[in-house]
């Protein structure tokens, strides 16, 4: 190869000797025109001087169009949009059960860890008892006001059926009931009693109002005997005064006949005894009125006696029914202000029991940790029961399984001024190359307004990017699916520019800080 060279150049440079005259060496010492003239360059040197001409040229007009992507690249890593759960005893206490392994998958809602909370729930219980009594006391009371209060006559019927007592042990429901029905007997007992009395007492106030107007119409009676009697004994009275006053006539004019003799002695006694009997007889008459009188005012008197004592008698009648009516009310009212108040007591007192209750199912709650999500048990703290745990202090993680995975990533301070959400972003994952497996795509979600200063970064600002997909294929055209933790480099696209321009800035760049430089 190298002899075939060599007769090539001396073929080359015999012809061109012929041609010019000249000698090689000769033409060498000619002037610089005069060996240009007498020997040219080669075709292929100009020819190759043209092309790389082209080509820069072109490289400048592509370089001017070409236009290539503005990324700022960002460290990250994979984390699930639920994040990786502690599970914290909110509570301390000693274990009494463990229900999960590590590694165990885990639904939301199981039972993880179970505290001892026998001392919880015997204070709950005692408490649900005195709740209980507090109901039932509250429901006798309300029953009692009804009762005594004349809206229900039996409300032993209806005692039982409100939603409060549906839960309440039977025993005790029972025995309440019992002991109710007990009191609306003394009840009935009481009111039967107070009706009868009042019973009585109205039964001899219409017996007095009867005797009393018996007596009015005895009196009345009288009355109407007395004063026909008078009539008749007026009449006999009246009519003999008359006869006496003709037979004072007749004896005068016998007086007169005797003076003069016309008459005898006993024939003008006979009429001055006639007048004498007439006088008696007046006299007897006016007596037996004036008796008669006496007699009949001597029985009103009586009678008005009687009627009297049977208006005192009603009075008093009256009025101890007006008492005893009086003191059945206070008794009943006083019952009625009993009963009240022991219901609002009750009610009051059920109020304090309900919270208590509700906070003791709170503190009931907490002796009992469950899985927040579905997902794996891991790092379990505590491994057999017995153990004792502090309030806050983290029993085991729970790692979401299946979840919907973003990146997250540190944007530097200088570059965040070029960033906003919604910008497309590529993302290199470090555990499959991307010159390999290719890129993963997104978008950025949001900035968090405020900075974080980490020792390595310096001043950061963490970001979120939304994945498009949660799973990655290989070249082999396996698929892997994403996991939480993976390392990544987010490439975040602000923007374009000119290819030239990446050669340009550094130059310009320079020469701003050049010029500004004293």
């Amino acid at each position: 190869m190298s002899i075939w060279k060599s007769s090539t150049r001396a073929e080359n440079e015999g012809e061109n000797n012929a041609a010019s005259g000249y000698t090689q060496r000769e033409a060498e010492f000619l002037p610089a025109l005069l060996e240009v003239q007498e020997r040219p360059s080669a075709p292929y040197a100009r020819a190759l001087l043209y092309t790389i001409t082209l080509l820069f040229a072109f490289a400048a007009v592509w370089s001017r169009y070409a236009m290539l992507d503005i990324v700022v690249e960002t460290p990250g890593t994979l984390r699930p949009v639920d994040e990786t759960q502690p599970i914290q005893a909110a509570i301390a206490g000693k274990i009494a059960a463990i229900h999960v392994s590590p590694g165990q998958r885990v639904a939301a809602g199981d039972i993880l860890i179970e505290l001892d909370d026998e001392a919880v729930v015997a204070e709950r219980n005692r408490i649900a008892t005195a709740r209980d009594t507090a109901l039932l006391t509250s429901a006798s009371a309300r029953a009692l006001l009804q009762k005594l209060e004349g809206q229900d006559d039996d409300p032993l019927s209806q005692f039982a059926a409100t939603d409060e007592l549906a839960g309440i042990d039977s025993a005790m429901l029972a025995e309440t009931r019992l002991r109710l029905a007990s009191q609306l007997r003394e009840i009935d007992a009481r009111n039967a009693r107070a009706q009868a009395q009042a019973g009585t007492i109205e039964a001899a106030i219409a017996s007095q109002e009867a005797e009393r107007q018996r007596r009015f119409d005895e009196r009345s009676a009288i009355d109407v005997q007395a004063q026909v009697a008078f009539d008749a004994l007026q009449a006999e009275i009246d009519g003999l005064e008359q006869a006496l006053q003709m037979q004072a006539i007749e004896e005068d004019r016998s007086s007169k006949l005797y003076e003069r003799g016309i008459i005898s002695a006993s024939d003008h006694n006979k009429e001055q005894m006639a007048s004498h009997d007439i006088a008696m007889r007046v006299g007897l008459a006016r007596s037996r009125l004036a008796l008669k009188q006496a007699e009949i005012n001597d029985q009103e008197q009586r009678l008005d006696d009687a009627v009297a004592a049977a208006g005192d008698q009603l009075v008093e009648l009256r009025a101890e029914l007006s008492r005893m009516r009086q003191e059945h009310g206070a008794e009943v009212a006083e019952a009625a202000s009993a009963a009240a108040l022991a219901w609002t007591e009750a009610r009051a007192q059920l109020r304090e029991l309900q919270l208590e209750i509700i906070k003791q199912d709170e503190f009931l709650a907490h002796h009992r940790i469950s899985a927040p999500h579905a997902g794996i048990a891991e790092q379990l703290a505590v491994r057999q029961a017995g153990a004792v745990v502090q309030a806050a202090q983290v029993l085991l993680l729970i790692v979401p399984v299946d979840a919907h995975l973003r990146a997250e990533v540190l944007i530097a301070n200088q570059d965040l001024g070029y960033l906003e959400p919604g910008q497309d972003v590529k993302i290199k994952l470090d555990a499959f190359p991307h010159t390999e497996h290719g890129l993963l795509s997104g978008k950025l979600v949001d900035i968090a307004a405020d900075a974080v200063e980490m020792e390595e970064l310096g001043i950061v600002y963490p970001a979120r990017i939304e994945i498009e997909r949660q799973d990655i294929e290989l070249k082999n055209g396996q698929t892997v699916p994403l996991a939480a933790g993976m390392g990544l480099t987010a490439e975040i696209k602000t923007g374009e520019r000119p290819l030239y321009e990446y050669f340009l800035d550094p130059l310009l760049r320079h020469s701003d800080k050049a010029l500004d430089e004293r």
